[in-house]
């Protein structure tokens, strides 16, 4: 109730205010002040935000008003690369257009918020607020803001290389754009899912899809557009050794870019020519547009281009035996190799000043504001009747002390709010996995018990035949990774220590059925948790370790251990002293092995594996759980 009664009392002051200074302010006036100081956010952010903030008393005629000027008070942050302060007004906002109803404002919002999440890298909780625009666009219909919605959301999951839900967003976009016929973002669409074929190696959709968008560009005469998707036809085209038509898009590009007089991509796609007339051992060609993308970057300042234009011209000298050449073209290619690095180290430490200033300035011109307020309430008690001077005073003190505490409220509420909605949807994703994991349990675990027994007494009773023996034993090892695999799934975080006791288990029930000797040791202190991916792909690259060992090495003792390393890895060791194998050979690697990099890589992790023939195998898997 409190937070109600603050809130009416600040837009009570901010209203006698507004009357005083400015007694014929409307809602149009406001929208142009508004809309004037947006259009200048990305030229000069921090006098959006002062004009926005100064201009607070004209904002106050509705609560629309209130919540779009704390919105471009957020995008002017945005833009200033003030992520914090930024959100601390985007969920200001959000509150208020929430509590009014303020659908659209609601979307315009939550896609402002995912843009922070992603910039900061946090891409699921981008996800999760282009999810809750998604929705209120959904609610009023607006078919361009599902669509721009969900073309955003396909960037950041290709950007999380999930792929499939990239192409599954980017195509749900593409068909929005089809209903109200945006060409321009069709074409952006179709460039985007043509990008993902291209990454998952489907290259001839990859092929189609490019296409369509150019043709789309070509019809809307969206020059620039046209100009990135030809330079990305052309790649593809050199993906796939078809260096001749990669040339010809290239040059397609490149007159586009010159039109636009666009001198990076100029550049960059003049060193792409090179590299292609390269493919097609054309080197004088070659050279020529080498020499000229190294002109241009080396006026553009474009170390990383000049980087990877060296290095061509190195392989291009080499081809040629031009030795003299090769070596000057290799001192180069490592001199801004090491620029490259040491200009990295310098932005680190400039963006750290740079936060620091910005701090700083942001600390003096709240300053500034408080005290030109307070010369502001100086000269309104000054021009009113004796009468009214006291009741100013205290107006000005409640409004300064209740927009502190407003502030604060609605960013706490809007926090509460978030945590109350992660939580709900990890109730729903728990319901859903012990869902899953009765069903597996009910019908799959009780299909393969009834297996198993029918097995069991046809082997008692006809002295079953090898193969029925195999398939009674693979049936077992089948329902035990079953229930394994139930176990993992049923939670939705798994500690180190649970998975560690698994291991263990599993290792005894090894030691039980074989004549091998097995030893543990656990010396971890790591205190973490893991998700069900990591917990099943490290339990199984584990069993898969040790299976090996005692199926295939001949050895008398496997020794399985897990330690710590730096910065949360951890290590799980398998060793045997068995036959070992040569790695040079592998064609004789089997499914297992390769089925074990690969989970390793689904986790983050790395496997490293030392053997030689006759010396044992040792069998290292590396994984950052923090």
């Amino acid at each position: 109730m409190s937070k109600y009664l603050i809130l009416i009392g600040l837009l009570f002051l901010f209203f006698c205010q507004a009357i005083t200074a400015q007694e014929k302010q409307d809602s149009i006036a406001t929208e142009k002040l508004l809309s004037s100081a947006l259009k200048n956010v990305y030229n000069d952010p921090e006098q959006t935000r002062n004009i926005v903030l100064e201009n607070l008393n004209a904002y106050l005629l509705s609560n629309y008003f209130i919540s779009k000027s704390l919105n471009h008070v957020g995008i002017a942050y945005d833009v200033m690369g003030n992520n914090d302060s930024a959100l601390i007004y985007y969920d200001s906002a959000l509150l208020i257009a929430e509590q009014h109803g303020l659908v659209k404002m609601q979307a315009g919002i939550h896609n402002n918020i995912g843009l922070i999440y992603w910039k900061k890298g946090k891409y699921e909780l981008a996800i999760e607020q282009y999810d809750f625009g998604l929705a209120n666009y959904s609610k009023l219909n607006d078919t361009l803001g599902i669509a721009n919605s969900l073309n955003n959301m396909g960037l950041i999951y290709q950007k999380m290389n999930q792929y499939n839900l990239g192409l599954k967003s980017f195509r749900q976009a593409s068909e929005n754009y089809q209903q109200i016929d945006n060409k321009r973002g069709l074409s952006a669409a179709y460039m985007n899912i043509g990008t993902v074929k291209d990454l998952i190696n489907e290259f001839d959709s990859s092929f189609y899809y490019f296409k369509k968008s150019i043709d789309l560009k070509i019809e809307i005469e969206d020059k620039y557009g046209l100009g990135i998707v030809y330079s990305d036809y052309a790649k593809l085209y050199a993906k796939t050794d078809q260096c001749d038509s990669a040339i010809r898009y290239d040059k397609k590009a490149l007159k586009l870019f010159n039109e636009l007089n666009n001198a990076y991509h100029v550049s960059q796609v003049t060193y792409d020519l090179g590299k292609n007339w390269m493919c097609l051992n054309q080197l004088d060609s070659a050279e020529l547009y080498l020499r000229q993308a190294e002109e241009m970057a080396l006026q553009g300042q474009n170390n990383f281009t000049l980087k990877h234009i060296y290095y061509q011209l190195m392989q291009l000298y080499e081809i040629q035996q031009n030795w003299p050449d090769a070596f000057l073209a290799s001192q180069q290619f490592l001199a801004y190799k090491d620029s490259l690095f040491s200009k990295d180290i310098a932005d680190a430490v400039f963006d750290v000043q740079e936060k620091y200033e910005t701090e700083k300035k942001n600390k003096e011109l709240a300053e500034k504001s408080v005290l030109i307020a307070q010369q502001d309430a100086d000269l309104a008690r000054s021009e009113l009747e004796n009468n009214r001077k006291n009741f100013w005073l205290f107006a000005l003190g409640i409004g300064i002390v209740g927009f502190v505490i407003l502030i604060f409220l609605i960013r706490k509420q809007a926090k509460t709010r978030r945590e109350k909605l992660i939580q709900e949807r990890d109730l729903k994703e728990k319901e859903e996995k012990l869902r899953i994991s009765k069903e597996l349990h009910d019908n799959i675990g009780a299909r393969l018990s009834h297996i198993i027994s029918s097995l069991d007494i046809e082997m008692y009773k006809n002295n079953a035949s090898e193969e029925i023996a195999n398939v009674n034993a693979f049936a077992r090892e089948t329902i035990v990774e079953l229930r394994e695999t139930i176990w993992a799934v049923s939670e939705k975080a798994i500690h180190l220590s649970e998975l560690k006791s698994r291991i263990e288990n599993y290792i005894h029930q090894v030691a039980n059925l074989s004549k091998c000797e097995m030893v543990y040791d656990d010396s971890s202190k790591l205190e973490v948790e893991l998700s069900v991916l990591q917990t099943i792909n490290v339990f199984r690259i584990v069993q898969e370790a040790i299976n090996n060992a005692v199926k295939y090495s001949g050895s008398q003792r496997v020794n399985i251990s897990v330690k710590d390393e730096s910065n949360g890895v951890v290590v799980f060791n398998v060793q045997d002293f068995g036959k070992g194998f040569d790695q040079e050979m592998t064609k004789n690697l089997g499914n297992g092995i390769v089925n074990m990099r690969t989970r390793a890589l689904e986790v983050g992790g790395n496997i490293e594996i030392k053997t030689n023939p006759d010396q044992g195998t040792f069998i290292q898997l590396f994984v950052n759980l923090e």
